[in-house]
């Protein structure tokens, strides 16, 4: 008989062999790369911008980025069903977070370590899309999460992530001010990974095998760059003295809540695989 903390055979197509090996690679070049960050300041992080844009992440990376990891890893590996669902989303945190370094950082043995990790981390989580048994988590997931809010939540955030940054960097080439290094890098990621969230977002309002498969996911990396904006914010006043914008802490703690909802409303409906549905 199913528990409530769906305990389960997971629907799997493939063995996780590969794609936990892959990852227990990924969590050792993340944790390795953010202490290099945080030890060899100097040389990783050459000028003030790049400090005040990297050095608080480096310490977000050892407190939000490697535990979402590992905890997705230890849920899909005691066959929990939302450990295998959440496991893309930490993935594509990983993606995105990594991309950011490989588009400001200047190269050095430390990029490498960022490429290397951009690199496995996609090919991480294209294997565990692939091993997932799409039909089955479709059929598992019907009337049991919140479908098209989720998708619409997604679809919207995606655009809404991808035309500020399209704008930002339009506003920034015709005005003739520059940006940093670091906010090119942070829009461009945005311009690279929005279409996910969108792609993602239609396919869950339209309820297919797919959608279900990495809608959880998808809204976890959302809510989980909210966290690691806040606690970016939240570090810089003590790693670089500049003043701590409370008010900016409000709005994106506010705005979180836009991701938090759908994603709570969703992994409940994960946990609740092997009772009784309830209408959504």
């Amino acid at each position: 008989m199913q528990t409530q903390e769906t305990r389960c055979r997971l629907p799997l197509t493939h063995s996780l062999k590969l794609p936990l090996a892959l990852s227990i690679a990924i969590c050792v070049l993340t944790a390795a790369s953010s202490v290099v960050g945080l030890v060899g300041r100097p040389t990783v992080y050459p000028t003030e911008d790049l400090v005040r844009a990297f050095l608080a992440n480096d310490i977000v990376n050892l407190l939000v980025g490697l535990p979402i990891l590992l905890l997705s890893l230890w849920l899909a590996r005691s066959e929990r069903l939302a450990g295998l669902l959440l496991w893309p989303g930490a993935l594509v945190y990983t993606v995105y977070n990594f991309l950011i370094y490989v588009l400001a950082v200047p190269p050095s043995w430390a990029f490498l370590m960022h490429l290397l990790l951009v690199a496995l981390s996609w090919l991480t989580l294209s294997v565990v899309l692939a091993v997932v048994d799409h039909q089955a988590v479709g059929t598992q997931l019907a009337d049991r999460v919140p479908a098209r809010l989720s998708g619409g939540i997604l679809a919207a955030l995606g655009a809404l992530f991808a035309l500020r940054a399209i704008g930002s960097l339009a506003a920034a080439i015709t005005s003739g001010v520059p940006l940093s290094g670091a906010d090119v890098a942070v829009n461009a990621a945005d311009v690279l990974i929005s279409p996910m969230w969108i792609a993602g977002g239609v396919l869950l309002w339209k309820r297919t095998a797919y959608g279900y498969v990495i809608g959880l996911g998808l809204l976890f990396q959302a809510c989980m760059l909210f966290v690691g904006l806040i606690a970016v914010l939240l570090l810089l006043p003590a790693l670089t003295g500049a003043p701590l914008a409370l008010v900016d802490v409000i709005v994106v703690a506010a705005m979180s809540l836009i991701s938090f909802v759908p994603f709570i409303r969703y992994l409940r409906g994960v946990s609740s695989v092997g009772q009784p549905a309830a209408p959504n």
